[in-house]
C-alpha cells in the first residue's frame, strides 16, 4: 500500500479493512481511490478522501434473523446474519452459536473436509474435519462480531 494516502479513521473500526497487494501484483486503482469519487451512503465525509460510519450506519451494523435451536454438546443453534453495505447486504447463513462454562460465542458456516475419495475426512477421535469458508482478518475482528451477535440473539431472548 502506498504511503502517499492519507490515514483513514475507517482503519480503526474495522482494521481488517486494508487491502493487501503481493509483491508484483499491478493493480490499476486503489480502494481508496474510488472512494473519493463515490462516497458510500451512510456515510459522513470528514474530509477529502476521508469517511467514517455514520452514528445510524453504526447501530445498523448487522441483524440476526432465522434462529433455529440446537442443542448438541456445546452447540445452541443456528441463525443467519445480515451485514449491510449500504443499499445492498451480504447474507451469512447457518453461523453456529455456542455455550460452554457460561460462555457463548458465534462460529461462522465451515464445510466438511473431504479425502481424495470424497468421503469425509476424520481426526483421530473419529469426529469429521471441517475447512472454514469464510475468515475474518484478525483475532479482534472475529471476537467483535461474535460478540455482537451474541448480544442481539440475547436481546432477542432467543438464547435460554
Amino acid at each position: 500500500m502506498s504511503d502517499d494516502l492519507p490515514d483513514d479513521p475507517v482503519d480503526d473500526l474495522y482494521p481488517d479493512s486494508r487491502y493487501q497487494v503481493p509483491p508484483g501484483i499491478v493493480t490499476r486503482l486503489r480502494p481508496r481511490e474510488v472512494m473519493r469519487d463515490r462516497p458510500m451512503s451512510g456515510v459522513v465525509s470528514h474530509r477529502e478522501g476521508v469517511s467514517t460510519p455514520s452514528p445510524s450506519a453504526e447501530k445498523a451494523s448487522l441483524s440476526v434473523e432465522n434462529f433455529r435451536s440446537v442443542t448438541k454438546n456445546t452447540l445452541r443453534g443456528f441463525c443467519d446474519v445480515r451485514l449491510p453495505f449500504g443499499k445492498f447486504s451480504l447474507l451469512i447463513k447457518e453461523v453456529s452459536v455456542h455455550e460452554k462454562n457460561a460462555k457463548r460465542w458465534v462460529t461462522l458456516p465451515a464445510k466438511v473436509r473431504l479425502g481424495t475419495d470424497g468421503h469425509p475426512q476424520k481426526d483421530e477421535r473419529g469426529k469429521a474435519m471441517y475447512d472454514s469458508i469464510l475468515q475474518w482478518g484478525s483475532r479482534e475482528a472475529s471476537d467483535r462480531f461474535s460478540a455482537k451477535v451474541v448480544e442481539l440473539l440475547t436481546i432477542k431472548n432467543l438464547l435460554s
